[in-house]
């Protein structure tokens, strides 16, 4: 992907979904979140549904609290701009950062689906 155009795409409503997603994911509420970085419920509020944007020393606390990547968090793509890095780490990003869009539902039937694999994985290896 082009820089320019990731830079050009960069859109508040995706950012706070992003946020949003991964936020209830981990079961946190936005006063747990505003706690932990020291803003306001609100304010949390305001980045998540794309009214307001963030500052860099926000956005640097966000991607601690819920364990995220600036690259994830601003483009949805995990290490879009880099790559660099530990790849079990990217690949662990390109697994999860999908599932941050689902709904408990799908969450639950994603989580049979990795449990069963597990397991045949494991019967596999005990196999050789």
């Amino acid at each position: 992907m082009d820089r320019q155009i990731a830079l050009k795409t960069l859109d508040l409503k995706d950012i706070g979904a992003r946020i949003y997603n991964k936020r209830k994911l981990l079961g946190l509420t936005r006063g747990d979140v505003a706690k932990q970085i020291g803003v306001t419920p609100k304010f949390i509020s305001a980045i998540e549904t794309g009214e307001k944007g963030m500052s860099l020393q926000t956005l640097y606390k966000l991607m601690q609290v819920l364990d995220l990547s600036a690259d994830f968090i601003l483009t949805g793509l995990p290490f879009a701009m880099n790559d660099s890095g530990d790849n079990a780490e990217r690949i662990k990003q390109n697994i999860l950062a999908p599932l941050c869009n689902l709904e408990e539902k799908d969450l639950k039937f994603m989580e049979e689906i990795t449990q069963q694999y597990i397991q045949a994985l494991r019967g596999r290896s005990n196999d050789g």
